[in-house]
């Protein structure tokens, strides 16, 4: 759809993903950890969270944080990864900065203090800290850039995900929706990022 330039269309699958996303927590709450669904619901996976941002449909990405309850499984996750998922839904939530210290915390520890962007991203979002987030959302788009590099030199590469999603940064559009519901005040235009996608967060 995005390869056919149908925005409108491609906005709704997003939607869509995080419909889906909620359905399932929903579905599984009290249960998420077990092992017939802690790999489907395992907190890492933020990809539907961050489509519900960039569709603009808020609500979804508040369902999606606060019915997220699986606990960290090394099995199907790396803990850094799921750090940042923690981090991002305390933020979405509002919870009380003490809480949202001590998750901080978990992922600077998980990152063995390395502060990748990630975890840049989420201290400047939960300082609202603006210039830090801009360096955290540049250094975002270079290793989006690095990926796709990587995968055109790969012997295998899904033709219709590579057509799309190399320009088009999802995560990067919730991100900045975050920034918006924050108070924070991103720059409008970054590469990877349509303006007309990001203009129909909320609070724009």
């Amino acid at each position: 759809m995005l390869t056919d330039a149908d925005r409108s269309a491609f906005l709704r699958c997003l939607e869509q993903a995080g419909i889906l996303r909620t359905r399932l927590l929903l579905a599984t709450q009290g249960k998420q950890s077990e092992p017939a669904f802690s790999d489907a619901c395992r907190l890492s996976d933020v990809g539907p969270f961050f489509d519900s941002l960039a569709s603009g449909s808020l609500g979804y990405a508040v369902e999606i944080a606060s019915k997220s309850e699986a606990t960290f499984n090394r099995r199907y996750e790396y803990e850094e990864d799921y750090c940042y998922a923690q981090c991002l839904f305390a933020i979405t939530l509002g919870v009380e900065a003490s809480v949202l210290e001590t998750k901080l915390a978990q992922f600077d520890q998980a990152t063995e203090g390395d502060e990748p962007p990630r975890y840049r991203a989420c201290v400047a979002l939960a300082t609202q800290y603006e210039s830090g987030f801009e360096v955290a959302l540049e250094r975002l788009i270079e290793e989006h850039e690095e990926r796709y590099r990587d995968i055109k030199k790969s012997m295998v590469i899904d033709v219709e995900g590579f057509a799309t999603e190399q320009f088009v940064m999802v995560e990067g559009l919730g991100l900045k929706v975050l920034a918006v519901e924050r108070g924070m005040s991103p720059q409008l235009e970054h590469t990877y990022m349509p303006v007309d996608t990001y203009a129909r967060a909320p609070g724009r």
